[in-house]
């Protein structure tokens, strides 16, 4: 009997401890096993989209923008090959932000060379998402994100809208702006830039070519609030709205605080091209007193045929500018100027010292019939400029009363010693005459 009972007690042990691995073994593993397959679940619900931020709806031919990206894919998904290569409009959708790592030149801008990644696509229009906000790093080679040649030679595009939700307050550096619209000739607004924090914006070519040939642009008004105030370095506003030929004001820029502007080429080009400004009046109040540095005013508003009047830059500080070439061509092919009695108060004696400081700088201004000009002043004039033959003048001694001092003359007494009250020193070429308009305009000096 007792025997019985003891091989029932063992039965029951052994039961027992079937029991409790059962209780405390089986749910535990269940557990993990669960766990798994809630993973799994939730690796299915959280990422919905692909590893890409980037996606293509064909239908619309949309491209979005969602998520964190490097401009090395938007690329390739734009030009190489990628689903994108037909896209018209570009959305930026809820938070982004795009690492850039396209070439930044350390020479001269090279565009082509950029891999901006919306660079010659054929893009319409930009639009965002009401939440859509996006910002921009750099890498560890470069820590400065660029934009130089984001929009590179977009001629479709026609409205940039939704790059109010970008993020440009960390853009700074070299090129870090150049060329990013240029050739983007259906542009006339630029609505979308309005809000745009541009203070960090400095460094060589930072506004470079910035509106390059963008020709359909009628209103600069959407740049009125920007923070001008920190750009500086060689070439930073060169070019930056050649050939905006449809331009018929500047007044958009007349709050732009334009005083560290300075370096070789830092105006260089700047409206050359502008053919439809009939005045200068928006930069009335542009503070030019510090800019100086080789080729810094050359072109500035060359091939402005329509300009009448250069009242508007009336009171501009040049005293400081000087430069090989620094005011050379400055107005060149101005042909409807009559008049340059807006210059009448500058004090360019700097820029005449330098090496041909104003060489050709009323070159092709065939519809000038006097100039009248400081006692401060002197200019480099040419028969480039249809004016005289290469010649520095300037009155050694100064009347009290304005002189009107004919063309003719000023030529002959250079060759002689003339009164001492009109006593000119000349640099001439040698040539034997100048080429002067048909009607000889007329020197009238304080």
């Amino acid at each position: 009997m007792k025997r019985k009972e003891t091989i029932i007690n063992k039965i029951a042990k052994v039961l027992l401890t079937v029991l409790c691995c059962f209780v405390f073994v089986v749910p535990t593993l269940s557990s993990q096993a669960l766990a798994e397959v809630k993973k799994e679940a939730a690796h299915v619900v959280l990422t919905p989209v692909p590893d890409t931020p980037l996606s293509y709806d064909a239908a619309t031919q949309t491209i979005t923008i969602a998520g964190v990206c490097n401009t090395d894919e938007i690329y390739a998904y734009t030009h190489e090959g990628g689903e994108a290569v037909n896209a018209i409009t570009l959305r930026f959708a809820a938070s982004s932000v795009i690492e850039t790592r396209q070439y930044n030149p350390s020479g001269g801008a090279q565009p082509d060379q950029a891999k901006g990644p919306f660079a010659n696509t054929g893009l319409h229009t930009i639009v965002a998402d009401a939440d859509a906000r996006v910002s921009f790093v750099g890498t560890e080679a470069q820590p400065q994100p660029t934009l130089f040649a984001f929009f590179y030679k977009c001629a479709e595009l026609a409205s940039i809208d939704g790059l109010s939700s970008w993020d440009v307050s960390n853009v700074t550096g070299n090129f870090c702006m150049a060329n990013m619209f240029q050739d983007c000739a259906q542009l006339k607004t630029l609505d979308g830039l309005a809000s745009w924090d541009i203070s960090s914006v400095r460094g060589s070519y930072c506004f470079a070519s910035l509106f390059f040939r963008c020709t359909g642009l009628v209103s600069l008004d959407a740049l009125s609030a920007w923070n001008v105030s920190g750009v500086t370095g060689s070439h930073c506003m060169s070019s930056m709205f050649y050939k905006c030929s449809a331009l018929t004001s500047l007044n958009g820029l007349s709050n732009w605080n334009v005083s560290s502007v300075t370096s070789d080429f830092c105006m260089e080009s700047m409206f050359d091209g502008c053919s439809s400004l009939t005045s200068l009046d928006g930069l009335a109040a542009w503070n030019t007193h510090n800019v100086n540095g080789s080729y810094c005013m050359m072109n500035l508003f060359a091939n402005c045929t329509a300009l009448t009047s250069l009242d508007g830059i009336s009171s501009w500080d040049v005293a400081n500018v000087h430069g090989i070439y620094c005011m050379s061509y400055m107005f060149r092919n101005c042909n409807q100027l009559a008049s340059v009695d807006g210059l009448s108060a500058w004090n360019n004696s700097l820029a005449c010292s330098s090496a041909n400081g104003v060489t050709g700088f009323f070159y092709g201004c065939s519809a000038l019939a006097s100039i009248t000009l400081g006692g401060s002043s002197g200019f480099l004039l040419s028969d480039d400029m249809n004016l005289l033959d290469t010649a520095y003048w300037w009155p050694v001694d100064v009347q009290d009363e304005p002189v009107a001092v004919n063309t003719d003359r000023l030529i002959e007494e250079s060759a002689s010693e003339a009164p001492i009250s009109l006593r000119w020193q000349m640099c001439t070429s040698g040539k034997e005459s100048p080429m002067l308009p048909a009607d000889n305009p007329s020197i009238t000096w304080p």
